[in-house]
């Protein structure tokens, strides 16, 4: 890989609008958003609430599809197995 092209990002002082900026400039073909409870907190009061997480996450499924590039999101797992939070998490993933 060409490390010349590797963007980080460790602030997204506007949020979306900061994503939205940086997928339309860049184009990458893949965004890590590490992780998932830390990019829709500002809009999401609880994880567990589908509602909540499609609003947060619907946006940016929208941005990926229309910039072509492939996300990765991290969440954490319980430790008994399987995904905590809303089942909207899992709904949202599109191969």
């Amino acid at each position: 890989a060409n490390v010349d092209r590797v963007r980080i990002v460790d602030r997204l002082p506007q949020g979306h609008a900061d994503v939205v900026r940086l997928l339309t400039r860049y184009r990458p073909a893949l965004t890590i958003v590490d992780t998932l409870g830390t990019y829709v907190s500002p809009q999401v009061e609880s994880m567990n609430d589908r509602s909540q997480m499609l609003r947060a996450l619907t946006p940016l499924m929208h941005l990926v599809r229309d910039t072509d590039t492939a996300l990765v999101l991290v969440h954490h797992d319980k430790k008994a197995g399987g995904y905590s939070d809303s089942q909207a998490i899992g709904g949202a993933v599109d191969v």
